[in-house]
């Protein structure tokens, strides 16, 4: 047997053993589907590459060769394909499937944030609790361009947090979160223009500055145990569609929002009690709803600012539920406000030339039906 008969023929016995992968996937759970997944998954990649190591002038030379190139690529693709529908079926965090820790570099984590002015480490408040209780993963170093799995766990230490810059301008298109994450830093995650999905779990307290800036999310549900939805959280985000925020954020900061050009609607939380400047600049927001326990709202808030994608937002209708909600000057792009005889809302507006009317007048369409907002709420619909 001479070698090329050689190297196809060890080539058809992997086709071989991935096609028996697939048969035996059909009769697994899905956790142990997603255990031999990996190493199929990661075999076929060998094998793939082995063959990509061939001149070009080779394989026109070896027609079987091609030929079985092309079976070991199909049936990767079918592996591909198995592992997607069992990931669908499982759900989006990581708990239930095997780590594999090998292409992640971390550190335990120190509960400090490099300070952005000075370039320098600083403890961080809202961090400080979690330091030495778990791992901070501070690098991908992979080759997965689609799905990137974050262990749960590394050496049986819990992983807590996602650092700075760890994934920044990664070609991910998919991230799963372990339920263990506490904290996702500073640009963790920005520039990534092909992540396309990422849940976050409810075990989640602290997001950094940029954390998704950049990026290709087209929604984003933010979990309850949030408190704060930090500065450029989603800046940029050009095709971000959806946002849910948590039951009890009480802070959305400077330019969260700002430039994702695709958000028009928006529910504010009861818990919310103050909003910063161009927070939903530049985006294609036309009403919005601000609960009763809202303290301040920025009077920049729909500015259009600095961002990529920023646009003419010049009608914004407000809605004010609460008395004692304040501004600090002319509300930018608002056209109209509705409020409370008596407010403090009213009599901003009046001082500030912004049209106004009782908010008993608001109506707004609803699954085809007029819509009055109870007072003291922001779900649409109540």
């Amino acid at each position: 047997m001479n070698d090329l008969e050689q190297r196809v023929k060890a080539l058809e016995t992997k086709v071989k053993v991935l096609e028996e992968t697939l048969e035996t996937l059909k009769n697994m759970s899905l956790s142990e589907q997603m255990g031999s997944f990996i190493q199929s998954r990661q075999k076929s990649l060998r094998m793939v590459e082995l063959l990509n190591s061939v001149s070009d002038d080779e394989k026109l030379d070896f027609d079987k060769e091609r030929e079985t190139l092309n079976n070991v690529r199909a049936a990767k693709n079918t592996v591909d394909a198995q592992i997607s529908q069992a990931l669908r079926n499982v759900g989006t965090f990581s708990d239930d499937f095997p780590d594999d820790p090998r292409y992640f570099n971390y550190e335990v984590e120190t509960g400090m944030t490099t300070n952005s002015l000075w370039k320098r480490q600083e403890k961080n408040p809202a961090l400080e609790r979690f330091a030495g209780k778990g791992l901070r993963i501070t690098a991908y170093n992979g080759f997965e361009t689609n799905r990137v799995i974050i262990p749960r766990e590394i050496n049986g230490q819990p992983v807590i947090s996602i650092g700075e810059k760890a994934f920044m301008n990664a070609t991910i298109s998919e991230v799963i979160l372990p339920k263990s994450i506490k904290a996702i830093l500073g640009e963790a995650f920005s520039g990534c223009k092909n992540l396309k999905k990422i849940d976050l779990p409810e075990t989640l307290e602290y997001m950094g500055s940029f954390c998704f800036a950049k990026s290709g999310l087209t929604e984003l549900a933010f979990p309850n145990a949030l408190k704060n939805i930090p500065s450029f959280c989603c800046n940029d985000c050009g095709e971000m569609e959806t946002i849910s925020i948590g039951r009890q954020v009480n802070k959305i900061e400077y330019m969260a929002f700002s430039g994702c050009r695709k958000i028009r609607s928006v529910t504010l939380p009861e818990s919310l009690s103050e909003i910063g400047s161009e927070a939903f600049g530049g985006t294609s927001i036309t009403t919005i709803i601000f609960p009763s326990g809202m303290n301040k709202v920025d009077k920049e808030v729909f500015k259009e600012g600095y961002s990529s994608y920023s646009r003419n937002q010049r009608n914004v209708v407000c809605v004010f539920l609460g008395k004692d909600t304040t501004i600090d000057g002319r509300l930018a792009n608002v056209s109209l406000i509705y409020c409370l005889p008596g407010s403090k809302i009213q009599q901003a507006a009046r001082q500030y030339s912004i049209p106004i009317k009782p908010l008993s007048e608001f109506r707004m369409e609803v699954n085809d039906k007029p819509c009055v907002p109870c007072q003291g709420s922001t779900d649409i619909g109540q």
